[in-house]
């Protein structure tokens, strides 16, 4: 017996930007954007989206800031950083500086 449902399919144009695959389905919209989920790690991403990573040196930079009792904003004014990828850095960093 065969399996149901759409078989998968492979764009040559889309690739997920965490592993590189080409392995992706559409996965709905979003303010009118095409929205796909890889199959091969779940990541969810749109086609055309400028994703970058900070350097790593910038982000010790904002938690040595921030374990010197500088706040979240101020870091994120002075490195023009997003405040949520500041506070997103600081979560992350766990129970070292809560």
């Amino acid at each position: 017996m065969g399996k149901k449902g759409r078989p998968r399919i492979y764009r040559e144009n889309i690739k997920c930007p965490e592993c590189g695959s080409n392995w992706c389905k559409k996965f709905g919209k979003n303010t009118g954007k095409q929205r796909y989920k890889c199959n091969e790690c779940g990541r969810l991403f749109y086609e055309g989206a400028k994703y970058h990573k900070h350097p790593e040196k910038v982000k010790l930079l904002a938690l040595k800031m921030y374990s010197e009792g500088m706040s979240k904003s101020a870091i994120a004014r002075v490195l023009n950083l997003p405040y949520g990828t500041v506070a997103r850095w600081t979560y992350e960093a766990g129970g070292v500086f809560k």
